[in-house]
Formats: C-alpha cells, sequence, structure tokens
C-alpha cells in the first residue's frame, strides 16, 4: 500500500498516537510509523507523540496538515513529510541525533537541526518569521531553504537552494559537484567576523549564482568551483575570491576584495576591485577592474583597468583602457588607450592606440596612433604611420609616416620614410626619403 492509502488506515485506528493514554502502537509497515493531523482532534501533540513512539532507525511518515507543536527529535530517526506541507511551530534535534529529512516542513518559529542530517527526499524548509539552523547535510537530493537561515559546516546534496538571508556561523562547504547541481544563494549571505567566515561552493558543472555576500558582515575566502557562476545581481564583498567556472559573470556592483581574485573561466565579464587580480579566459575578458596589480591571460580583452601594474596576455586582441604605473601588453592586435609611468607593447599584427608615458616601447608588425612620452620607441616590421610628442623618439619599420615632435628623433627604414618632424636634432636612415618630409630642426633654424 502506498503512503496516502496507510496515512487513511491510520485515521481509521485509535492508537498511541491518537492519545497518550490509549496503549500500545499499532503497526502498519515493518519500522515506520503514520502519523496525520487527525490526531490532534483526539489530543494535541500527535507529531511529538510519533516520534517518541519510534524506535532507533525507525521512519515517521508524517501527513500533510497543521500539527502546531514544538517538535523535539533525540534519537536517530528518518522523518519523511508529505510533499503537501507539514506545518508546525518548531523542529530542533538534540546532540547527537543524526537523522533522515524530507518533504516540504513549514515552522513557525524556525527549526535547529544540531547534527547530521540525510536527505531521504527533497527538503524544502520555510522557516517563516525564524531561522532554519543546519550544520551538515547530506543525500541525493534537493535542499531548499525557503527563509531565513544559518550555517556552519559541510552540505552534500544533489542541489542547494538558498532562498533568505543567510549567516555563515563558520567555515561552510556547499558541494553538488556530485550531481553536477545548481547552487544558489538569492537572499544576502553575511558572516558573524569579519573576514573570518569563509565559503566554499562546489558545483560541478552546474551553475551557481549569488545576490549579495558580506554586505552587512564581510566574509572571508570565497572558492567556487562551477559550470557557470553569476553574480552580478549584487555585491560580493570578501577577503578573497577564487572562482573556475565556465561564464562568469561578476556584475557591476563590484567584486571588493581585500586580497586576492583569481578568476579562471571561459568568459569573465564585471567589476573587481582588490590588491592583486589574475583573470585567465579562454574566450574574452570585459571588466573594471581597480587594484595594485592585475595579470590577464585571454584570446580577447577589453574593459577598463586602473592599477599599479597591468599585464594583458591576448592571442588575438586587446582594446582597453589603462591607467597604470607599469603596463605591459601582448597580443596580436592591441587598441586603446594607455596613461602609465612605463607602457611596453608588443603586438604580432598592429597597434593602434593613444598612449601617454614616460617611457613606451612597441613592437608590432604595423604601428599607428598617438603616443605622448618622454622616451618612445617603435619597432615595426611593416609600416609606423604615428603621431609622437616626446623628447626622444626611436623608429625602425620599413616604412615610416606621421608627425613626430621631439627634441631627438632618430628614423630608420628599409623602404621609405614620408614624415613631418620637428625636433632639435634628428636623424633619418631609409632607401627612400620622400620629397614630401619636411624635416624641421630648431636648433639649425634663423
Amino acid at each position: 500500500m502506498s503512503n496516502s492509502e496507510l496515512f487513511s488506515v491510520a485515521d481509521r485506528i485509535f492508537d498511541a498516537i491518537d492519545h497518550s493514554a490509549s496503549g500500545g502502537l499499532v503497526s502498519l509497515r515493518a519500522d515506520e510509523v503514520f502519523v496525520t493531523d487527525f490526531s490532534d482532534h483526539f489530543q494535541a501533540g500527535a507529531l511529538q507523540r510519533a516520534v517518541n513512539l519510534a524506535e532507533a532507525d525507525d521512519r515517521v511518515n508524517v501527513g500533510a496538515g497543521n500539527y502546531g507543536e514544538k517538535v523535539v527529535i533525540d534519537k536517530k530517526i528518518a522523518v519523511l513529510l508529505d510533499t503537501g506541507g507539514v506545518n508546525t511551530t518548531s523542529l530542533e534535534t538534540t546532540a547527537g541525533a543524526d537523522i533522515g529529512l524530507g518533504g516540504l516542513l513549514r515552522v513557525d518559529e524556525g527549526a535547529t537541526l544540531r547534527d547530521s542530517v540525510e536527505l531521504i527526499a527533497d527538503l524544502v524548509i520555510d522557516s517563516g518569521a525564524g531561522v532554519t539552523s543546519l550544520s551538515s547535510v547530506n543525500g541525493t537530493h534537493t535542499l531548499d531553504l525557503s527563509a531565513a537561515a544559518d550555517l556552519s559546516g559541510s552540505y552534500e546534496t544533489a542541489a542547494f537552494i538558498l532562498r533568505g538571508d543567510t549567516v555563515l556561523r563558520s567555515d561552510t562547504v556547499i558541494d553538488t559537484s556530485q550531481a553536477n547541481g545548481v547552487i544558489q544563494l538569492l537572499g544576502a549571505v553575511d558572516g558573524i567576523d569579519p573576514t573570518a567566515q569563509n565559503l566554499t561552493l562546489n558545483a560541478g558543472t552546474g551553475e551557481v549564482t549569488s545576490t549579495n555576500i558580506g554586505q552587512t558582515v564581510r566574509v572571508g575566502d570565497i572558492t567556487v568551483n562551477s559550470g557557470d557562476f553569476d553574480a552580478s545581481a549584487g555585491t560580493t564583498n570578501v577577503d578573497s575570491l577564487t572562482v573556475n567556472g565556465a561564464d562568469v559573470k561578476l556584475g557591476n556592483s563590484t567584486v571588493n576584495a581585500l586580497n586576492d581574485v583569481n578568476v579562471t573561466a571561459a568568459q569573465i565579464t564585471g567589476s573587481i576591485n582588490a590588491n592583486d587580480i589574475a583573470l585567465v579566459a579562454t574566450d574574452s575578458v570585459d571588466t573594471v577592474v581597480t587594484g595594485e596589480t592585475v595579470s590577464v591571460q585571454s584570446n580577447d580583452i577589453l574593459g577598463e583597468f586602473t592599477v599599479t601594474d597591468a599585464t594583458l596576455v591576448a592571442t588575438d586582441s586587446v582594446d582597453t583602457v589603462v591607467t597604470a604605473e607599469t603596463v605591459s601588453v601582448q597580443s596580436n592586435d592591441i587598441l586603446g588607450e594607455f596613461t602609465a609611468t612605463e607602457a611596453t607593447l608588443v603586438a604580432t599584427d598592429s597597434v593602434d592606440t593613444i598612449v601617454t608615458a614616460e617611457t613606451v616601447s612597441v613592437q608590432s608588425n604595423d604601428i599607428q596612433g598617438e603616443f605622448t612620452a618622454t622616451e618612445a620607441t617603435l619597432v615595426a616590421t611593416d609600416s609606423v604611420d604615428t603621431i609622437v610628442t616626446a623628447e626622444t623618439v626611436s623608429v625602425q619599420s620599413s616604412d615610416i609616416l606621421g608627425e613626430f615632435t621631439a627634441t631627438e628623433a632618430n628614423l630608420v627604414a628599409t623602404d621609405t620614410v614620408d614624415t613631418i618632424v620637428t625636433a632639435q636634432k634628428v636623424s633619418v636612415q631609409s632607401n627612400d626619403i620622400q620629397g614630401g618630409s619636411r624635416m624641421i630642426s630648431k636648433a639649425s633654424s634663423p
């Protein structure tokens, strides 16, 4: 017989579940107890009596309904709640009472499960105005906490959903990797001591979503291993963040880390403020970064970087706005704007940038753009066509075109030079200096 059928049978039997003075318990299935809220008509507290009558390792099957009691479990049993919803005042386990739990539980004043909980079915807990406190959960089912929660341990489930605000009481690990299940942190997640509580989210290839982390109390180190990771809906305030994912969206509300942010993914987008940032993407990076040092490796790199030291390496293209003391860029094509004390740009195909720096060094097949520097060195295998303002400028290429304003200019071309140069000292070497070239030496002009 099904549980539904046995609930109907239980309603036609009067035993110790219906009234404590009725005598013994009628067993409808070996090692199982069946209770419905109909038994409350005879004496309040039917659910607690069912728990008390169950022996260790028994399963208590609870029918949907309203029980209105504070239930305490002090033994190792399993409790299967009807998916239609079991409503009670509170649920509590005592220390050492490892239980199995599944179904839909609504508790007005919260649930406190002190020791390990094994999921025997998908479990949804709605703690109403109270808090669900869990220390350890495991099982091949989904855990869905629909209201406020306190976490302080390890949670290995098929999927994990936090819909309310959550407090991390200690280091917490949420692991759905065995089923590649989702992890959804849809409410605010905070620690209790700034940077003291760490959070690890392992979803395998499953998706991880977070809203606001550490807004009230900054969380410690967060480690995410997932498929897609989406934190774009809110702010993440942490000590450090490490993400290994597919499509990583950090959002425009900013990841704020006191120390490091390390992200490895296919695509990385969003805003990051941290001390040291390392971003590695197989496809693209499009971020706004503020920090001390940033290192980026990707196929394409876009965005804005305001740091002390920036290292950007792309297999295809870089198109960024960078403000740094030192910036080093390697790519097939380099575009964008760079403001630095020292800028080094190396491209296999082309550079077309606006650079303001004390020292700038550019190597490429073709170089275009505008360069304002104390010292500029441009080396191209094909052509240079630039506007350069510098104290000292040195250019080597097959063809050199453009305008150069400098104290000292040195141009060496294997083919042609066709430029406008204003300098105190200018040296030009070329196979062909075109008639349109104009060299003005301020030192020798009348």
